[in-house]
């Protein structure tokens, strides 16, 4: 077949920031070092598929000002996006999850090289996070064949106490075309696609749609919260606002809490599946 590189590291959305390209016989994915170390694409090349295809949510000229203004993005939404939020219980349904560290749509430290059959890109990024400071690293392994990536996360304090609840976040963009019907599975219950759900102590999540027929897997190697919701953007039109849903965000969060020099690590593996895929 066709040869192909299978690292590429270059300037791909021309930001100044140098974006890594992973490229093996069923994914091609994007890694933005610039905008929080998130995969800010996801292809299944049989399917010529991007899961991720999402617009951020940026403040326009028409949004309220105050309390009703919706809410926006500073990053893109992609995949493996890091958040910490207080240290309570996980996110309310019914509430905006509020974002209280400095990593999310921020610049991390990249490092993508080839490594045992496969790829490695390794980010880090050490900022603020509720009580003192963190680093984070995550390290994504795509291996040369097949649809699944590993993620393996170590969040360390390094200075004060980091208390929080450390959250890892996956935006799906795919799964708001029109027409589309699925379901979501958290643990061992399956909910409606459009209204998500939430679970606790769960390993698992799996998003799965009729048409196109695929479905992505993440599981963790510690059990966890779970939060689906759609995300929801406000734009102008003939009839005045209009709010959409664009993107389902599927959210695996920790409480988490951490002296100096202490770490919490955690492996999450996301799984694209397609009906009756070909080959081996």
């Amino acid at each position: 077949g066709e040869r192909r590189r299978p690292l590429r590291v270059f300037d791909l959305d021309a930001d100044g920031a140098d974006e890594a390209v992973l490229t093996n016989d069923t994914l091609t994915l994007v890694v933005d070092p610039g905008d929080g170390g998130a995969i800010v694409e996801l292809s299944d090349r049989t399917r010529a598929i991007n899961l991720v295809d999402t617009l951020a949510r940026r403040p326009e000229a028409y949004h309220a000002e105050g309390a009703d203004a919706p809410p926006y993005d500073r990053g893109r939404r992609g995949l493996f996006v890091d958040r910490f939020l207080a240290a309570d219980g996980p996110p309310a349904r019914d509430r905006e999850i509020a974002d209280q560290g400095d990593f999310r749509g921020r610049p991390y430290a990249m490092h993508a090289r080839r490594a045992a059959g496969g790829l490695r890109v390794t980010l880090d990024r050490t900022a603020a996070a509720p009580g003192g400071a963190a680093r984070v690293e995550k390290r994504i392994d795509i291996p040369g064949h097949g649809g699944a990536i590993d993620v393996r996360y170590t969040v360390e304090a390094t200075s004060g106490r980091v208390d929080a609840r450390f959250g890892i976040e996956c935006n799906f963009g795919i799964f708001f075309q029109q027409q589309t019907r699925g379901a979501v599975t958290v643990g061992d219950r399956t909910l409606g696609l459009r209204r998500g759900g939430a679970g606790r102590g769960v390993d698992r999540c799996i998003i799965a749609l009729e048409e196109p027929e695929i479905a992505v897997t993440i599981t963790s190697d510690l059990t966890a919260d779970v939060d689906v919701r759609p995300v929801d953007t406000i734009s102008q039109s003939e009839k005045g606002l209009e709010r959409t849903s664009q993107a389902l965000a599927c959210l695996f969060s920790w409480p988490v809490a951490l002296a100096p020099g202490e770490r919490f690590t955690a492996g999450l593996r996301l799984a694209v599946d397609g009906g009756s895929r070909g080959g081996a």
